[in-house]
Parts: C-alpha cells; sequence; structure tokens
C-alpha cells in the first residue's frame, strides 16, 4: 500500500512509468505495448489471411472502454488496433476518444477502404499502417479488384496529417522485384517508410495450408534485395537486424525474447495472450473474468521458434542486441506522447 500511494502521489504526468512500476511488481510485467484485436470481421476476402471467417463474440463498448482505463493504470504506452479491419466497429470512434483522453497513444492498422469515411478516427493517432503488396496485378489478386486505389486514395487523405503512414508489404510466392520498387515508390511519394515481412505458411488464424507461402530461397533473394534499398538509403522502415533475422524465414530455432515481457496482444473476445496466436503460445486469459491486471499476472511465458511480425522482429531483435534500447524506445514515445 505504501508503494502505491508513493506512486499515485506522482500524478498524471508519470502514468507511464507509473503504471509500469506498478504492473512489475504485482503482476511481473509491463504492458508498455498492447496489440489489440478489436474484432475479426473484415469488408475484404484476402486468400492469406482467415480471421473474417471466425465467429466470435467481440467485447462491448463499456467493456472497451474499461479495458482501456485498465491497461492506462498499468503503464500501457502505446496501443495497436488491429483486425480484422477495425475501421468496421462503429464504436471505434468511442475507443480511441478514450485512449486519447488517458494519454495512451495508439496506432491502427487498415486495409485503407473505409479511411475516407472514418478519417476522423486518425486525428491524435500516432501510426498509420496500410497493406500495400505491389501493384494493382499483384495485391489486388491477393485482396480485392481496386483495393491499390483505395489504399492510394487512403494515403494521399493521412499524408496530409500529423500521423506517421507505414506501407506493410507481405511477401508472398506472387511478390516480384516490381513489387518492391511499386511499394518503395509509393513510400516516396507519400512520405512513408515501406515494411516488409513474409507471408505464414497457413492462413492467418487457421491450421490451413497458404496457397501463396514463398519458397524459402525466393525469401532470401527478396530481403537480400530489400537489404540493399535499406543501404542505399530508401524507405525502408524495417531495420538491418529485422531484415537479416526474416531472410532465414522460415528458420526453427529456439528464440530468446524480452519483448514477451513488455508486449501483449488482446483478441475480439478479450482474452490475453503473450504474442501471436501461434509457435506453441500458451492458453490465455480473459481479461473479462478477472481484469487486466489479473489476467497479466496469470499468462504463462511463450516458447517461441519464429518471429514473423515486421515491427514485433524489430522491437525484438532490438532488445536482443540491446536491452537499453527498450528505456531509450519508453522514453522517445513518452516524450512524444507529452507533446501532443
Amino acid at each position: 500500500m505504501l508503494l502505491d500511494d508513493l506512486l499515485t502521489d506522482l500524478g498524471p504526468r508519470f502514468r507511464v512509468p507509473v503504471g509500469a512500476i506498478r504492473a512489475g511488481v504485482r503482476h511481473g510485467r509491463m504492458p508498455l505495448f498492447v496489440s489489440w484485436i478489436v474484432t475479426n470481421r473484415c469488408n475484404l476476402r484476402c486468400v492469406y489471411c482467415g480471421c473474417p471467417d471466425i465467429k466470435t463474440s467481440e467485447l462491448t463498448t463499456d467493456q472497451a472502454l474499461r479495458l482501456v482505463d485498465e491497461m492506462a493504470e498499468l503503464g500501457a504506452l502505446s496501443v495497436h488496433l488491429t483486425g480484422g479491419e477495425p475501421l468496421v466497429r462503429k464504436d471505434l470512434n468511442r475507443i480511441v476518444a478514450r485512449l486519447r483522453s488517458v494519454g495512451v497513444r495508439y496506432g491502427i492498422s487498415t486495409n485503407g477502404s473505409l479511411v475516407p469515411k472514418r478519417l476522423g478516427l486518425f486525428e491524435g493517432c500516432s501510426t498509420a499502417s496500410l497493406s500495400l503488396d505491389g501493384p494493382p496485378i499483384i495485391h489486388d489478386q491477393h485482396r480485392a479488384t481496386g483495393q491499390v486505389a483505395e489504399v492510394m486514395d487512403a494515403c494521399r487523405l493521412l499524408s496530409a496529417m500529423d500521423v506517421e503512414l507505414r506501407l506493410v508489404c507481405l511477401v508472398t510466392r506472387n511478390t516480384t522485384t516490381e513489387s518492391l520498387d511499386f511499394v518503395v515508390e509509393q513510400a516516396h511519394r507519400y512520405g512513408a517508410q515501406a515494411y516488409f515481412q513474409p507471408a505464414l505458411d497457413v492462413v492467418l488464424s487457421t491450421r490451413d495450408s497458404n496457397p501463396v507461402v514463398a519458397e524459402t530461397d525466393q525469401i532470401q533473394r527478396f530481403f537480400a534485395t530489400v537489404m540493399e534499398h535499406k543501404t542505399a538509403g530508401e524507405p525502408v522502415g524495417n531495420s538491418m537486424a529485422s531484415l537479416k533475422h526474416m531472410s532465414r524465414w522460415p528458420h526453427q530455432e529456439p528464440l530468446r525474447c524480452m519483448l514477451q515481457r513488455v508486449a501483449v496482444r488482446i483478441d475480439p473476445q478479450g482474452v490475453l495472450l503473450p504474442c501471436h496466436e501461434r509457435a506453441g503460445a500458451p492458453d490465455g486469459v480473459s481479461v473479462l473474468e478477472t481484469g487486466f491486471g489479473d489476467a497479466l499476472h496469470a499468462l504463462q511465458a511463450k516458447s517461441c521458434t519464429e518471429c514473423w511480425g515486421s515491427s514485433r522482429v524489430q522491437a525484438r531483435e532490438a532488445l536482443r542486441a540491446n536491452p537499453s534500447e527498450l528505456v531509450s524506445l519508453a522514453t522517445t514515445l513518452l516524450g512524444a506522447q507529452s507533446s501532443r
């Protein structure tokens, strides 16, 4: 109680470090970074994603808002809203408003199609990540006819706002060097950073084989070319360390990961997970049954043999090479948070 009283007296300016210390002491984890799948619903049917076919319940608006408050109390620094397609949630405006009101930074991943209708969600948003797998002949066959045009329209609108824009390219057997050149060209055009990551060998959120998974030698060649672009100063957002890691995909070896001590994932039903629901992930814990803090406390560690998401790989590699990077990252984000 004495520690709680002391931390509380520090006030809202120190919400993140105070909450993180409280979470670390009470629960053994500091949930600085949260990836939140707010819905599995989506207005597209991409060939490598099974999320729209998973019929699950979702947190109600009140439950979602309460979760935001609980995450903020335990030091959440940033929350990334994803799906499915998060913009199909009609109450997403209320969720992002609550995130802003409690001082938690947030980012949104989207296919871009609904951005013109819901542009207000990106006021105060830190990062907007849009999927772009290449020119229409590649991207549209993965997703939907005319989808590249929708992504470009979203880029045009978002590039005029105070939001960091990211273009995320999923590398499949259809991906070519022309795909790489196209994505980098659009990154130049809209002041964005291009990120690349390999497609899983299974359809996302299923055990079905991915029909467009790339062969290992193709992955190696492609990421070698991406590294050349990175070295040449092109707007490639992946770090060199993370690109080297992904060029070895799908290697299988035990991974040392500090990230799961400071990053968690939440599914649409409010189940807390240590990471992506794959590679030997233990059963999650429902925040509805126990509250966010107790779910965090009960969460088991994950034994990983792979890591594929561009942002997670980048953060994991940075922490593995230099654990003090966490302090630097948190300080940078905290400063950006207080300046908004």
